[in-house]
Order: structure tokens, then sequence, then C-alpha cells
């Protein structure tokens, strides 16, 4: 199994995920997850993927840090 690394970020109102030459920016997270597998699978027709997606909490205001950035950091199975 591949694995891979995004950054996700937010910027109100828009949730982003870059890296690997991919720069996806969408007002809902899960559309915007949806849209990074389908560019995934572009790239990689064949193979499963694990897509690991790291929040930058800098991209959050710091009242919103008490949620910590376990909460946003995920893994997608593609």
């Amino acid at each position: 199994m591949k694995r891979m690394e995004y950054i996700l970020g937010y910027r109100h109102p828009h949730w982003i995920i870059t890296g690997n030459g991919i720069d996806i920016r969408h007002t809902e997270l899960k559309t915007a997850e949806t849209l990074l597998a389908e560019e995934i699978r572009k790239k990689f027709p064949d193979q499963k993927i694990e897509v690991y997606l790291r929040f930058d909490m800098k991209t959050i205001p710091q009242w919103f840090h008490q949620y910590q950035n376990h909460y946003f950091n995920t893994i997608l199975y593609i």
C-alpha cells in the first residue's frame, strides 16, 4: 500500500488540502476529501493509497486551538 501525506488547513470559508502538486479548496470538508481522492485515483488508478491529512493549526484562530490538531488529523483509505 502506498502512503502519502497532505496538509489540511482552513481559511474561512474554505477547507484547503495541499501537497504533492495538489491544491484543493472547498467549503465542505467531506467534499474536499472526495475531490482529493478523485485526484489521487487519477494519478494512481490501480493502487491502494493510505493518505495522511495533517492539520496545520496556524490556519485557524487562536481561540479554536482548544480543540487541538489531533481532532482534525485523519487517515483516508483510497
